[in-house]
């Protein structure tokens, strides 16, 4: 009996270590943007993207746990191409400014921080939830990159 009880300890024990490593939060996109966020979102999908707003679903979530969201955008037709172009932002007081680029099918808040700011888990394949990329944040070059690049 007490081998019995000590195995399915020892198994609950991996089974939560390994969910754990694998925990991430859904993204939701096309959430209502403040004004001036949206204007400064639009000024630098024009500016620097050359694509314009209305192209792009736009999901917000703070990164970094200073109470100020950062911005996630990707094309609206996105679940109809097997990859697309996801772009990290951060809002500054005159401007918004790139904090990494990914192509993927879809993107995850991981449940880990590196330097302080969430990890993302960029997925490639919708029927595989263990087939993603671990981007995480690069403070040498101020950006989120592939880990292991």
């Amino acid at each position: 009996m007490k081998a019995w009880h000590f195995s399915t300890t020892i198994f609950l024990a991996l089974v939560s270590v390994n969910t754990a490593a694998r925990a991430a939060e859904t993204l939701r996109f096309n959430e209502n943007l403040p004004h001036s966020s949206f204007e400064k979102i639009k000024s630098y999908s024009s500016n620097s993207l050359d694509k314009n707003i209305q192209d792009f679903e736009i999901g917000k979530a703070d990164l970094n746990n200073d109470g100020l969201d950062e911005f996630i955008a990707r094309p609206k037709n996105c679940q109809k191409t097997p990859t697309c172009e996801f772009y990290v932002l951060a809002e500054t007081p005159g401007a918004i400014v790139s904090l990494g680029r990914f192509e993927g099918q879809h993107v995850a808040l991981g449940s880990e921080y590196r330097h302080g700011v969430r990890n993302l888990l960029v997925f490639y394949n919708g029927a595989n939830d263990f087939d993603y990329h671990l981007y995480t944040w690069h403070p040498e070059i101020s950006a989120y990159r592939k880990s292991g690049s």
